[in-house]
């Protein structure tokens, strides 16, 4: 109970732009914006301090997180700074399309941390996000002007895994050292994106959406760009879907939520102090109170919560169970698990793409791990 981790939402799912694959659209009263009031955000960094061991660090996600404005930030930096002497990270998720000479200014002299998203080049990024690549690169290239740290968040959808080592050359282009490609599973039902199913054996499921990504050709898609990665950039370029498994190779961790035997650490924030399951869990049969009158540590152990951290493994399917890499993925993000089966529980679109992709990957690492091992890393 002593880490766990916040995602925190000041303007809840406000942002500029409507990415079509956006699965945090509609969550909450999109009406007008409204950004955490100050009350909110002094509980919410007093706690998150109080109740958390060794290193804190805040996440600040959206939405676009930007639009609370420059001196949200400024507030809760300060708030952070009275609460504690400890180390703090801040980490931004944003779109990159509002950043300026003084957010930057800002970002260097507290150090934050920002984790950007762009799909590919500006056809492909246009594709889902609204038009914003021009926008989104001018943000980024203000984070190199200022020598803010970024890293790259790349959606990977049908649009941009046709060609994944040009993709890959292209982000390596931006002046990033960390990558992250996160693949879009998402159902549509009445044209709008559907909530995940529950892992029951009989849980409707209906199509995925055209975005989506190509499920039978992702293994291949991360195959193609772990040979370019290991042959010429480990050590040089962080890939977290490649170095997630050299960390649980070595340190027997899995550092990637979607691949942990459980869920329920990573609790999602709202701008008026709700806290849900998970942001893919913003729903009101996953609402665990508010931090008005409940601590996290209240929210981390209560039943509701265990249960829904622990149905990810006690409803594996029955080839999850047998299958040799169940250390490794655990049956995938809950959300992820759309194929149904006959009297048994749904299995990850992806099952069949990952397991290709650790059978290629795990042995051509085996050398690389070696290596670390006799260096006592």
């Amino acid at each position: 109970m002593d880490s766990f981790h916040i995602m925190a939402k000041p303007v809840g799912a406000e942002c500029n732009l409507s990415c079509s694959y956006c699965f945090y659209k509609g969550k909450g009263n999109t009406q007008k914006l409204e950004v955490m009031s100050d009350e909110v955000l002094r509980i919410f960094i007093e706690k998150y301090i109080k109740e958390n061991s060794g290193e804190v660090n805040f996440a600040w996600q959206g939405g676009e997180p930007l639009l609370a404005g420059i001196d949200f930030y400024k507030k809760a930096i300060s708030l952070q700074k009275n609460f504690s002497d400890r180390k703090i990270a801040n980490a931004m998720q944003t779109n990159a399309t509002l950043i300026t000479d003084e957010w930057c200014e800002f970002f260097k002299s507290e150090d934050f941390l920002l984790g950007i998203s762009i799909d590919g080049s500006k056809e492909i990024h246009n594709a889902n996000r609204d038009a914003s690549y021009s926008s989104a690169i001018r943000g980024l290239e203000l984070c190199k002007k200022h020598k803010v740290e970024f890293n790259i968040l790349c959606t990977v959808n049908s649009k941009n895994m046709n060609n994944p080592k040009g993709l890959y050359r292209f982000l390596k282009d931006t002046g990033a050292k960390h990558i992250q490609f996160i693949p879009i599973i998402e159902r549509l039902e009445n044209g709008s994106i559907a909530r995940p199913l529950d892992l029951e054996y009989n849980a409707h499921s209906g199509n995925l959406a055209d975005f989506s990504v190509l499920t039978d050709s992702y293994g291949d898609f991360l195959i193609e760009i772990f040979k370019d990665w290991i042959k010429k950039d480990f050590g040089r370029f962080f890939i977290q879907n490649f170095d997630a498994l050299i960390n649980k190779k070595l340190f027997g961790i899995n550092c990637v939520c979607a691949h942990t035997k459980e869920c329920g650490r990573f609790l999602a924030l709202e701008k008026n102090g709700d806290v849900y399951s998970c942001d893919h869990y913003v729903f009101k049969e996953n609402f665990l109170g508010n931090i008005f009158y409940k601590s996290f540590k209240e929210i981390l152990i209560d039943s509701k919560q265990k249960s829904f951290g622990e149905q990810k493994f006690s409803r594996l399917s029955k080839k999850c169970l047998e299958c040799k890499f169940l250390e490794y993925c655990y049956g995938d993000c809950p959300k992820n698990r759309t194929v149904l089966q006959k009297d048994d529980y749904p299995l990850s679109a992806l099952c069949d793409s990952l397991e290709k992709f650790y059978s290629y990957a795990l042995p051509q690492l085996e050398p690389i791990i070696k290596n670390l091992k006799a260096k006592d890393i």
